[in-house]
Order: structure tokens, then sequence, then C-alpha cells
């Protein structure tokens, strides 16, 4: 996986992003993942997410069936009552097009996600850094 990864990452440039927005998926009525969208210049981020889909369909894996969102996952939801989706919501839609800034995208990480009863534990296995602009 490391070498497919790494093949994928060539040729691709650091690039600058905005970080802009806050939501949830699926939805803040049934929040499971919190993120921070991308925005800006998204063309290469987008390039860079097709090497590496196309990369990994060659040696058996599906890509996602789902459009591509950038996004930063920020935090997970185990559970929650209505009366803590309904502050999560608020707290949240506050922020849904505050711009948090500019980000340089500067490498790719291949992480490992080990799930546990206390959560889960996430090992970086490859960093790979991208080309300079």
């Amino acid at each position: 996986m490391e070498s497919i990864l790494q093949a994928a990452c060539e040729g691709h440039r650091r690039h600058a992003v905005r970080v802009a927005g806050l939501g949830c998926f699926p939805n803040a009525n049934r929040p499971r993942i919190l993120w921070a969208g991308l925005a800006g210049d998204l063309r290469p981020l987008e390039e860079l997410r097709k090497a590496v889909d196309d990369g990994f369909a060659a040696v058996g894996f599906d890509g996602e069936d789902r459009p591509f969102q950038a996004h930063l996952t920020i935090g997970r939801v185990s559970e929650l009552n209505a009366v803590g989706r309904k502050e999560l919501a608020e707290a949240m839609a506050g922020d849904s097009e505050r711009d948090f800034g500019e980000w340089e995208l500067g490498r790719v990480d291949l992480m490992e996600s080990v799930l546990s009863p206390q959560g889960a534990t996430y090992t970086t296995l490859k960093s790979i850094v991208l080309e300079s602009r």
C-alpha cells in the first residue's frame, strides 16, 4: 500500500487551501462526523485524490461511491441524546460559514486505525511530502 500511495503522490505539489465552515455528516439531526470544510482552488486536491483512487483501483480496491467533499474530520460523535444534538447543531451553526484561514496541504499520511472499546488508536504508517510549489 505504501508504494501505491507513494507513486500516486509523485508529481503533486504542495498547495494552499482555505479552511472554511463547519458541518456534520450525515447531517445535524444525526451527527456522526464533525468536519471543517476546505475551500479555494481545490483542483490540485481533487487531482491528488483521483491519482490515489486510480492507484488503489489498479490493485483491486474500490473507490468511494459518494461525490468527493473536501474536508478535515475534526471529531466523531458516538452518542448524543436529543438535547445534545440540538446543542451541537446550535453551536456549529454559528460557524457554518466562518473562514478559519489558509493552510498548506504539504503531505499525505497513510493512517491505520484500530478500534477498541476505549476508542480508536491511530498510527501513521507512512508520510509522503509533496513537492514544493
